[in-house]
């Protein structure tokens, strides 16, 4: 299983899509990331999830 750490992704591009971060992770078959952005945890859960799924 591969490892993802987000440190505050949003600061890397103006347009932070967080979709697009999360798609990117999830073709990398990363499956479990390690975030300091609270109030998204549950969103990149869910999301990994159902790409999985």
């Amino acid at each position: 299983m591969r490892l993802g750490v987000s440190l505050y992704p949003h600061l890397f591009t103006e347009n932070y899509d967080l979709e697009t971060y999360l798609t990117k992770c999830a073709k990398a078959k990363i499956k479990v990331i390690f975030t300091t952005l609270i109030n998204v945890k549950k969103v990149i859960k869910s999301y990994l999830i159902a790409f999985y799924n």
